[in-house]
């Protein structure tokens, strides 16, 4: 929890792209990324416009990385998409 609270006054991303920004930061400060199975209900209000939503996006993926510098060579423990499975 003590890296969470170093990376809440870095977060800049507070758009459709946060939850991007929050994993980066996150593999930034070492932390392991684990996935949780959830229950998804899809919002029939939310909306994203294709051309200006994709335009934001690509803005804000350029600011994350711009914001977040690359870490040092390290030896980074693998964590894969599938829950638990580590390589």
């Amino acid at each position: 929890m003590t890296q969470l609270k170093k990376s809440s006054p870095i977060q800049k991303i507070d758009g459709y792209m946060f939850d991007v920004e929050i994993l980066i930061l996150a593999r930034y400060f070492g932390m392991t990324i684990h996935e949780v199975p959830i229950r998804w209900r899809d919002d029939g209000d939310s909306r994203l416009q294709l051309v200006s939503g994709s335009l934001q996006n690509i803005k804000d993926i350029l600011r994350i990385r711009l914001n977040v510098k690359p870490t040092p060579k390290r030896k980074r423990r693998q964590v894969s998409l599938q829950a638990g499975t580590r390589r």
